[in-house]
């Protein structure tokens, strides 16, 4: 079965029963990203301790057709419920990838190197630490990976 990469790289909290979604900010005046209902991504300025983010909702339609039922065997429903599973995963990284083109351009700490060294590396978990985030995750473009590789002896981690 195929894992969602959004559930993966996002810190996921389900609700619980007249529970009000709610995220506590730990840095004041910073830009959030929200999706919403259509669901389209709106960027807004954060300045109070707790942002409210609105509800969106993931659609999938699960076709069977009579054919289907009659000449499939019994594991047709589990088959079918995979089948939704990985449609409501494959929208939810189509909505992790639209935010994080959207929040691309936002402004952070720049870092300047020549080289992407275990030492870089470091420094720039450090900086998302220090903003009280944990770092758990990294995601790399495919030129930094090929830096990486490409560095020498001394500088590759074991």
């Amino acid at each position: 079965m195929r894992e969602g990469f959004a559930r993966k790289t996002l810190l996921i909290k389900p609700l619980g029963k007249g529970e009000t979604g709610r995220l506590r900010v730990r840095k004041k005046d910073v830009v959030a990203f929200f999706v919403t209902a259509n669901p389209n991504v709106i960027a807004s300025q954060v300045r109070q301790f707790y942002v409210y983010p609105p509800d969106f909702y993931l659609i999938g339609r699960i076709m069977i057709e009579d054919k289907e039922i009659e000449q499939a065997s019994g594991d047709l429903l589990d088959d079918k419920y995979q089948d939704g599973l990985e449609q409501m995963l494959v929208r939810e990284d189509n909505v992790w990838l639209t935010l994080a083109r959207q929040a691309a351009p936002t402004d952070n700490d720049l870092f300047f190197f020549n080289t992407f060294t275990p030492t870089v590396f470091s420094e720039m978990r450090t900086q998302v630490a220090r903003w009280g985030i944990p770092v758990t995750t990294a995601i790399l473009a495919f030129d930094l990976w090929n830096d990486r590789c490409g560095s020498t002896a001394s500088d590759r981690v074991n």
